[in-house]
């Protein structure tokens, strides 16, 4: 949403095309794609255009392969997942179709080595920006009662956030049975504890209601929060928290790790990717590390001074209208 907003300021024509349901705009260059596989379809019968893709599907990739030829296309990678557990026949079709791929932006650069080697593309291509753009000042609106109230009745707030439950290589790719588990060991050393977790879609359902199962049955429901809506501002849930936890199990970025510090939040998150230097780390689905570093975290915030902003973070949004210029 922040991209687009600010792409449009150097250029009317960008839009963007929502595949997943989820915008709340109103705006015209806000295009809501009822038909999937017909917008896919009419691609060959377009005037040339540039596609700026954000999903890294397998049939999305495909549809583009086949239908798309035409266009420039180029690629921001969101995750690590397309150079894991890949077969020969997999691997072939995806270096066959990045190979044809006009840019592509990722914001890590040891993942960059890794992503260009892995399907030997050629590294002019490939852009290091950050994906984080600051909120704007319009994005504020009042956060509601239930969350407020929530805040004031806890000494030590936690937040987490993921786009929906699912699993990656069997785990629970975004965390959230470590952060129940988490929840309730704070909460069994006297500690007024409370958990916000963000989560717009639900995804697996089936997951979801084991979750919400386990938590009644650890006697953990006044604890946690379980916003299952779209909130557009959720920023400032991580900016009224104590801690932001990002304890994903593969990752690139996480724009929420970079908002929390932002809004001087403290932020632990897991070790899978490069984080900003101010994160503090724990390893990968180690629930003791976990747990032993939310707890200092606790004990010091009495102590800590609030000056983890990163204001220094550039913004990219000048850098991929260049990209898109380069291309016209």
């Amino acid at each position: 949403m922040r991209l687009i907003y600010k792409l449009r300021k150097y250029d009317s024509n960008i839009i963007v095309k929502d595949f997943n349901g989820l915008s709340i705009s109103d705006m015209d260059y806000v295009v809501n794609v009822d038909n999937k596989l017909r917008e896919f379809i009419k691609l060959p019968f377009k005037e040339k255009t540039i596609i700026h893709l954000h999903s890294s599907k397998f049939i999305v990739l495909f549809l583009l392969f086949i239908l798309g030829r035409k266009h420039e296309i180029g690629l921001t990678v969101h995750n690590q997942r397309l150079v894991n557990g890949k077969s020969l026949i997999n691997k072939w079709f995806l270096s066959l179709f990045l190979n044809q791929l006009k840019f592509f932006i990722i914001n890590d650069p040891k993942y960059r080595e890794v992503f260009v080697d892995f399907f030997g593309l050629k590294k002019s291509k490939v852009h290091l920006l950050p994906a984080y753009i600051k909120p704007m000042a319009h994005e504020r609106v009042p956060l509601s009662k239930k969350i407020l109230q929530f805040r004031d009745d806890k000494e030590f707030l936690i937040s987490a956030n993921a786009f929906m439950l699912r699993f990656y290589n069997g785990i629970d790719l975004y965390g959230l049975d470590m952060l129940i588990d988490l929840v309730e060991k704070i909460k069994n050393n006297n500690i007024n504890v409370g958990l916000i977790f963000c989560l717009p879609q639900i995804g697996d359902r089936k997951y979801y209601q084991r979750i919400l199962k386990t938590i009644k049955t650890k006697g953990i429901d006044m604890e946690i929060l379980i916003i299952q809506e779209m909130l557009p501002n959720a920023f400032q849930v991580w900016e009224i928290s104590d801690l932001f936890i990002r304890p994903t199990s593969t990752d690139i970025e996480g724009i929420s790790v970079k908002e929390a510090l932002d809004f001087e939040t403290l932020v632990i998150a897991s070790d899978v990717c490069e984080r900003p230097k101010k994160t503090i780390l724990f390893k990968n689905r180690d629930f003791n590390d976990l747990y032993e570093k939310t707890l200092e975290v606790y004990k010091s915030l009495r102590n800590e001074t609030k000056n983890f902003n990163i204001n220094n973070e550039v913004d990219s949004t000048i850098k991929i209208y260049k990209i898109y210029k380069s291309l016209m």
